[in-house]
C-alpha cells in the first residue's frame, strides 16, 4: 500500500495520516519472522555458544556436531550460519553444517563461531586394537598350546567398521605367569609348563589386549601325520595353506599325506565353496593342536554350491581285529545315507543314517566290502554308491559321499591307520 503525502493534506487530516503510519510501523515490528518465531537478535546480542559433541570418535566415523547459541537474555537464538573449523583436517574434517568425518588417529580441536562468539572442543580420534593372528579366541580354558610350542602375537588397528588401517600400533607384551607361558615384549610366546597357563597382555598407547593360554600336557615337535582330501565334485582345484609346511593344491578325488609335528596346526583352504548355516555349523578352515603320533584327516566336502572342512581324528578306542570302524562323511545334501555290508540282504540295513552333511560317526562292521545306500526325496531306497575296497579287520575306513544338485553321486573311500 502506498503511503499518502501528508504535506498536501489539511492539518486535521495530516495528523490522522501520521498517526496511521506510526501504528502501521509498530504493527510490523510485532509481526513474527518467516520462521514463525521472534526475529533473530543482532550479533551484538549473542553472548554464548556451546558445542555438543562426543569426546572421542573412531577412525572413519561420521558424526554431526551441534552448536547452541544464546542471547544476552539467556534465550536460545538461531543464527542463519555458524562457522565450523578443524585444527587438523587430516585427523578430522568438519563441514559447514557441523558434520565431522575422521580419517586417522590423533587429537584435534573443533571450533564453532558466530562473529566474535565461539566455543572449542577437543576430539580424540582412536582406533580399536585387534589381536593377531585373528583366529585366536579367548576360550574358557585359554588358547591350547603343547609344551615347547611357539606362537607370535601382534596387533593391528581397525577402524569403526573393523577394517584394518595403515598405522601399525606399538604394543608391549607381558605374562602374568612367565614360568608357565613366557612372552617377549615383542610378542614371541613359548609354552613351558603344563597347567593353568597364563594371561598375556598387550599394551598400546590408547588400548590393551588380553589372551589366555592353556598349556596341554604333551610335547610339541613330535612326529605326526596329516591327510588332506579334496572331496567336492565340480570344484576344479582347492589350495590348502598349511602352517607347518608349503601349500598343497589338489584336484577332486586327490589326497595327500604329509609328515607334520605335534603342536599347533592351521590349514586354510582357498577355493572352497561358501559354507551354509542351514547345515549346522560347517567350518571353512581347521585350527587345532596335534598330539604326538596323531593321524589327522581333513576332508573338503560338499557341493559346488556349499562346502565345508571336515576333520576326522583317530578313535582313542582300539579297533577289534574282527571289526572295521566305518566313518561316513555325508556331503550330499540330497540324500539320507545308510551303510550296508555287501553280503547282507538289501533290506538288512544297520541303524546308521545321516540327514545333515558333515556328520561323522563311528560304526563297527565286519571286515568286508561295503555298500552305501541312499534314500532320495521320494523315500525310495536306491544304491547311490559302492566302496570298491576291502578293509581288513582292526582298521578304520572313512567314506565321503559326494554329488547331489545335478551331479552324480560318488563314494570316496580312504583307509585310516
Amino acid at each position: 500500500m502506498r503511503a499518502p503525502d501528508v504535506r498536501r493534506l489539511p492539518p486535521r487530516s495530516r495528523f490522522r495520516a501520521v498517526a496511521f503510519l506510526l501504528a502501521l510501523l509498530v504493527a510490523c515490528n510485532d509481526q513474527p519472522t518467516d520462521s514463525g518465531g521472534p526475529p533473530d537478535e543482532s550479533p551484538d546480542d549473542i553472548t554464548r555458544l556451546e558445542i555438543e559433541a562426543p569426546p572421542s570418535m573412531q577412525v572413519h566415523d561420521v558424526t554431526l556436531f551441534a552448536a547452541k547459541v544464546y542471547s544476552r537474555a539467556g534465550q536460545r537464538v538461531f543464527p542463519t550460519t555458524i562457522a565450523w573449523t578443524s585444527s587438523d583436517p587430516s585427523v578430522a574434517a568438519v563441514g559447514p553444517t557441523g558434520v565431522v568425518t575422521t580419517s586417522r588417529r590423533g587429537s584435534v580441536t573443533v571450533i564453532a563461531s558466530v562473529d566474535n562468539v565461539s566455543d572449542t572442543v577437543t576430539l580424540q580420534v582412536t582406533a580399536e586394537l585387534r589381536l593377531q593372528p585373528d583366529y585366536l579366541i579367548d576360550l574358557p580354558d585359554g588358547w591350547p598350546m603343547a609344551i615347547g610350542d611357539h606362537l607370535q602375537l601382534s596387533a593391528a588397528y581397525v577402524d569403526v567398521n573393523g577394517v584394518p588401517i595403515a598405522e601399525t600400533p606399538s604394543v608391549t607384551w607381558s605374562s602374568n605367569n612367565p614360568d608357565a607361558v613366557s612372552v617377549t615384549p615383542t610378542g614371541a610366546v613359548e609354552a613351558i609348563l603344563a597347567g593353568p597357563g597364563a594371561i598375556l597382555k598387550g599394551t598400546a598407547p590408547d588400548a590393551e589386549l588380553r589372551v589366555s593360554v592353556h598349556v596341554l600336557n604333551f610335547p610339541a615337535g613330535q612326529p605326526a601325520t596329516l591327510r588332506i582330501v579334496h572331496g567336492i565334485p565340480g570344484v576344479p582345484r582347492i589350495d590348502f595353506a598349511i602352517s607347518q609346511g608349503p601349500p598343497v593344491s589338489l584336484a577332486f578325488g586327490e589326497s595327500v599325506e604329509l609328515p607334520i609335528q605335534s603342536g599347533g596346526l592351521r590349514v586354510e583352504p582357498s577355493g572352497l565353496p561358501p559354507s551354509n548355516a542351514i547345515f549346522g555349523t560347517p567350518s571353512d578352515h581347521f585350527i587345532g593342536v596335534v598330539r604326538p603320533g596323531d593321524h589327522l584327516a581333513l576332508y573338503a566336502a560338499g557341493s559346488p554350491q556349499v562346502g565345508f572342512f571336515q576333520a576326522v581324528w583317530p578313535t582313542d578306542l582300539p579297533i577289534p581285529s574282527d571289526s572295521v570302524l566305518v566313518r561316513l562323511i555325508q556331503s550330499s545334501p540330497m540324500q539320507v545315507v545308510y551303510i550296508r555290508n555287501r553280503g547282507a540282504r538289501r533290506t538288512d540295513l544297520p541303524e546308521l543314517c545321516y540327514f545333515d552333511p558333515g556328520n561323522v560317526t563311528g560304526y563297527y562292521e565286519r571286515p568286508a566290502d561295503f555298500d552305501i545306500i541312499g534314500q532320495n526325496k521320494y523315500d525310495q531306497m536306491e544304491e547311490v554308491g559302492r566302496a570298491a575296497m576291502t578293509v581288513p579287520g582292526g582298521h578304520a575306513v572313512t567314506m565321503v559321499v559326494t554329488g547331489g544338485w545335478g551331479l552324480p553321486v560318488r563314494v570316496l573311500s580312504y583307509t585310516d591307520r
